[in-house]
């Protein structure tokens, strides 16, 4: 069990233990206006606070998605991965159906 001080699974090390991955914490920010000569750096003082990333990790995607479908299998949520949905199915009560 992943306890993280009573709130809940500590993510980062459920993941890390399940997949074989490594949520590596964010330790600086570099914004960069690409151009075709190179880039221009903006100063993250500049930057609104949704674009500095303190606090966060970098993972991988496709690893996340794996260890969320098995919480929700474990959970009790079929999960059929490679079939697309066209709509939601709802039955006469509103509950979804499929």
């Amino acid at each position: 069990s992943h306890e993280n001080d009573g709130e809940g699974i500590d993510w980062a090390e459920a993941l890390g233990e399940s997949q074989d991955s490594v949520a590596t914490p964010v330790r600086e920010d570099r914004f960069l206006v690409l151009t075709e000569g190179g880039g221009l750096a903006i100063p993250n003082a500049l930057l609104p606070g949704q674009l500095h990333n303190g606090g966060n990790y970098i993972i991988s995607l496709s690893k996340l998605t794996r260890y969320l479908g098995e919480l929700a299998e474990s959970a009790g949520v079929e999960v059929y991965p490679g079939f697309a949905a066209d709509e939601v199915l709802y039955g006469p009560s509103g509950s979804v159906r499929g």
